[in-house]
């Protein structure tokens, strides 16, 4: 038997209790990648303008202060990133984040399928793991990881709770 822990890192969730709804009951779509999620619903995907790997900050929109997942996140706060695409918010789409040099950072669709450029769901350890074979920035990268992971923890468990109990 396997002791191997499953879940969303830093969330009460657990893979193990999640089931995929019916049609009838409120469904919810995986928050994946933004870009997978808006070439999906039609949008276009292409290369961003930069390349954004490590932290950065993004700023919430009016709709973001307002949505279920995000109205108690500050205005503005450091996400991080890993990522050199972006996409045209899709119709129907609503924008929840963005930032000066990277529009579209998260959107909803409807009720409760969101599409984000940034990772929550990040932990030190895939920090670490990720910039083993990127060097330009490796540094900067872990002491903005020291900086910003404990808020950025908290922030993430709230919005993984929030998103798989819509």
């Amino acid at each position: 038997m396997s002791t191997k822990k499953t879940g969303i890192p830093f969330s009460d969730v657990k893979t193990s209790s999640l089931k995929r709804p019916s049609r009838e009951e409120n469904e919810s779509w995986e928050s994946a990648g933004a870009q997978l999620i808006a070439k999906a619903l039609g949008a276009k995907v292409c290369k961003a303008p930069v390349k954004e790997i490590g932290w950065y900050e993004v700023s919430l929109t009016e709709e973001g202060e307002k949505d279920p997942l995000f109205f108690d996140f500050p205005k503005n706060f450091s996400v991080f990133q890993w990522h050199e695409d972006t996409f045209d918010l899709p119709n129907g789409g609503k924008g929840i984040t963005t930032s000066t040099k990277v529009i579209h950072q998260a959107f909803r669709y409807g009720e409760n399928a969101y599409g984000l450029q940034f990772h929550l769901e990040v932990t030190e350890k895939m920090i670490r793991n990720w910039i083993d074979e990127y060097e330009a920035g490796k540094t900067d990268i872990l002491v903005e990881t020291e900086r910003y992971l404990a808020a950025y923890r908290e922030r993430g468990k709230r919005f993984f709770n929030r998103f798989f109990n819509l």
